[in-house]
């Protein structure tokens, strides 16, 4: 307080003197003189001169300054004591802010390499709180680590919850998930708890989601019925996955329940519900009932496990959308797997050896040392669903196909966004320029117009089209075909280059890079063990939401024909404004121009050609064959 006391006296004298000297002319007292013609010895002379106003006050404008001078002085001093003060009365000193946070911005299989472990992020499920829950997802990381390293033990185990588990993917903390992740197309544009898209691998297991429990409420749910009897009716389901929204499509909700993992097998055994819908029903009582207390011995032994699956999910590795080698690199694990077992390769030992010097990219890994430190089983396939096997001949959908119906489409999830921009990227070029530019594989010796074309090249300008009038407002001619015959590779130059940018008929192969095969929508009538052909709409790779677009075009037309929707049906197909606010009606206007699955099929085959083999629709069966091109990814 004294030193601010004597702070001011000093500031106060400043100003004073400052008046006092420079201020002491009066206009109203004017100084003594005469005008003089000569100058006397004993007078002093002064000239007298006009001047301006600045010259004429420049004492009062210097005063001026002087004092606002000191007025600023002084608040700033006092500014500055309770800045001071405040600083004072604080419990610790100000912690300067810090840079924002930064990744690692290398290539993911260039960090992981030369860390010397990839990190999965599981969950912990389960009576036991082991990780792997229903399904031993750490033998699939081990499967991965042997692929990237030539040693399955080469991993970290990073725990994750149904609630965190993607953004803990995000942040990087995992390079990869293993946590029974459907792969939703809703997912690969805009997952709800990140708002951003994933990349999902080849499956690796597809799970049959059935009911268990009593066994008259298993069959009401089964049968969808509520009334009587089935009025006691009380499902459990896990919270935050596809199994909730499933159950919401079908009961009210005051027939289901949902909660956490580790509350499912509690509320199953005091009652609260009396049947549980669970995508691994054989495998959740295995290892999710603690089984040595007696009654829940009883209980298990008693429960019931319903005969109908209510839906079959894929589930897939995920990993992070902007490393696209990376995603490739899990693809190609899962598919070296697939082709393992149509081969009949199993574990060899003496094969299972690290690299001699760290790979550098993808192409430098060998894909099937997965198969050789740890065989052709992953997934323990035959604990999780006993009677689908696993092997050539097979009746489980996990089972190599033969021959059977394949033609199959992803699971949607919600693609509706109402805070969406207008479409962008090459959703939103190619809407710009009118038309779609659509490359055609034709057989050598094709001879006539695309247009009138029937078979395998008739279906693929029928899909060029319907992508076309999908992003075009259901504008039929909005598509420029250009045909490439199949013994070139002109085709897949024409794609990278932009010349055209949808390369139908093309048939799907691992070793071609840079490009991404959509859903295949007809298949050849090879065997097994064999390269099966398979017809898919081909896009670049640098666009994943574009790619993404094309792909859901194809399935729209499965997922037309699963749920009965033709033609004269085309308004009941889902909006999709995630792509963009302006084509959210993309789908009912594909769908409007195409038809079904089956109608597209049966336009362009004889009836006797139509539906049958492998080009169906799959209900139930083997799903499982490798891409071909797998022997050229194996070093």
């Amino acid at each position: 307080a004294q030193q601010a006391e004597a702070r001011g006296r000093r500031r106060s004298s400043v100003v004073t003197f400052a008046l006092t000297r420079l201020a002491t002319y009066n206009p109203s007292h004017p100084i003594p003189a005469r005008l003089v013609s000569e100058r006397s010895e004993n007078e002093t002379v002064y000239e007298a001169k006009q001047v301006g106003s600045c010259e004429r006050n420049w004492k009062l404008l210097v005063a001026c300054i002087l004092v606002l001078g000191g007025l600023a002085v002084a608040v700033s001093l006092a500014l500055g004591m309770e800045v001071s003060q405040n600083h004072a009365a604080t419990d610790e000193p100000t912690v300067q802010p810090t840079s924002s946070p930064t990744h690692d911005r290398r290539p993911t299989l260039q960090v992981v390499e030369e860390r010397g472990v990839v990190r999965c992020g599981f969950r912990r499920c389960g009576a036991n709180g082991k990780y792997g829950c229903a399904v031993d997802y750490v033998d699939v990381c081990r499967f991965v680590a042997s692929v990237l390293f030539g040693n399955s033990s080469k991993f970290d185990s990073v725990s994750v919850t149904l609630g965190n588990r993607f953004q803990v993917l995000q942040s990087r903390k995992a390079d990869l998930l293993l946590s029974g992740d459907t792969h939703l197309v809703e997912r690969e544009i805009k997952e709800p708890t990140t708002g951003v898209g994933f990349a999902f691998s080849t499956p690796f297991v597809y799970s049959g989601i059935k009911y268990l429990g009593d066994e008259d409420m298993v069959r009401c749910a089964e049968e969808e019925q509520r009334f009587d009897n089935c009025r006691q009716l009380k499902i459990c389901v896990l919270a935050n996955t596809t199994l909730s929204e499933i159950i919401a499509r079908l009961f009210p909700s005051d027939f289901y329940t949902t909660m956490a993992p580790y509350e499912l097998s509690e509320r199953y055994l005091d009652g609260t519900c009396n049947t549980i819908l669970h995508e691994f029903p054989r495998a959740w009582l295995l290892h999710s009932i603690n089984a040595s207390d007696e009654a829940a011995a009883s209980k298990i032994a008693s429960t019931y496990i319903g005969t109908k699956n209510v839906a079959y999910e894929p589930l897939s590795i995920v990993t992070r959308q902007s490393d696209p080698e990376f995603s490739d690199v899990m693809s190609w694990a899962i598919n070296a797997l697939m082709y393992a077992k149509e081969q009949g390769i199993t574990a060899d030992l003496s094969k299972c050896t690290p690299y001699s010097s760290t790979p550098t990219s993808a192409s430098e890994l060998d894909f099937l040392l997965g198969v050789y430190c740890l065989g052709n089983s992953i997934g323990d396939a035959r604990q999780i669903m006993p009677e689908d096997g696993d092997m050539i001949g097979g009746k489980g959908i996990n089972s190599i196909n033969n021959g059977t119906c394949m033609i199959n489409t992803l699971p949607f999830g919600n693609l509706e966004d109402r805070d969406a921009d207008v479409a962008q990227g090459d959703l939103g070029r190619i809407r710009g320029s009118d038309y779609l530019n659509c490359g055609v594989v034709v057989p050598d010796n094709f001879v006539g117009d695309l247009r009138e074309a029937t078979g395998v090249v008739g279906m693929s300008v029928t899909y060029c089209t319907a992508v076309a009038v999908a992003l075009m407002d259901g504008k039929e001619d909005a598509v420029e075909l250009f045909p490439f015959v199949e013994s070139s590779n002109v085709s897949y130059q024409a794609l990278h280059n932009g010349t055209v940018d949808i390369l139908a008929g093309a048939k799907a192969k691992s070793e071609i890079t840079g490009v991404t095969f959509s859903t295949t929508y007809f298949y050849g009538n090879e065997t097994a063990e064999e390269d099966l052909t398979m017809y898919t709409l081909a896009t670049r790779k640098d666009d994943f939401k574009f790619s993404s677009f094309v792909n859901l075009v194809v399935m729209s037309t499965i997922k037309a024909d699963k749920d009965g929707i033709g033609r004269d049906a085309h308004r009941n197909m889902p909006l999709i404004s995630v792509y963009g606010s302006n084509i959210g009606w993309a789908l009912k206007d594909a769908i409007s121009y195409s038809g079904s699955y089956s109608q597209i099929l049966s336009e362009n085959f004889p009836q006797s050609m139509a539906a049958t083999g492998r080009n169906c629709i799959h209900k139930d069966g083997p799903l499982r064959h490798s891409i071909p091109g797998i022997r050229f990814q194996n070093p």
